[in-house]
């Protein structure tokens, strides 16, 4: 397969993407990352460059069409330079998540056909092992939970922390978990 192609198998997944000014090993960009497959559902890693089109296609009907947040807040210019997880059902993606070289998770996206049968939990653990990996992530990975999603990230330990706040005109709250667990 070629990069960002990956048999199921294959246990590699690039870290974040670095910046054009940084100096990152290659090594850095094949980290180790387990591939998971949930029923029909396979979840691999995906580069901006290349499946671009397939991310913002799920990332666009939840955020854009579903939620009604405007296409320049969806769009921020750091898919670049993230870590991607796309989750495809018979070739057609159908979830999608990044992870920032920090360790910050988000554009986590399940279409809604297909809530409820564990994918978002997959991309979400898919995340937090490649944050994992990352050489410049804290001890913390953290996210910007809607509020409706609160008790699914604890499901996975995340812990709130602060007060909440608008995002996108959407009620969110910061969550955080210890990476060294």
């Amino acid at each position: 397969p070629g990069p960002g192609r990956l048999e199921l198998n294959d246990r590699r997944l690039p870290g974040p993407v670095p910046h054009s000014s940084q100096s990152v090993s290659k090594t850095r960009l094949t980290k180790l990352m387990t591939h998971s497959q949930h029923n029909a559902t396979i979840f691999r890693t995906a580069i901006w460059s290349a499946d671009s089109a397939a991310l913002m296609a799920v990332r666009y009907a939840v955020f854009v069409e579903e939620q009604g947040v405007p296409v320049e807040l969806e769009q921020d210019g750091l898919d670049p330079f993230c870590a991607h997880v796309l989750a495809l059902e018979d070739g057609t993606p159908v979830g999608a998540g990044r992870v920032t070289e920090k360790g910050h998770i988000g554009r986590v996206a399940v279409l809604a056909s297909h809530r409820g049968r564990g994918i978002g939990t997959e991309l979400i653990r898919c995340l937090i092992r490649s944050a994992k990996v990352s050489a410049s992530t804290s001890k913390l990975i953290d996210l910007n939970a809607q509020l409706h999603a609160v008790a699914f990230y604890e499901r996975l330990g995340f812990e709130s922390e602060g007060d909440t706040f608008l995002e996108a005109g959407i009620e969110h709250v910061r969550m955080v978990l210890n990476a060294t667990k």
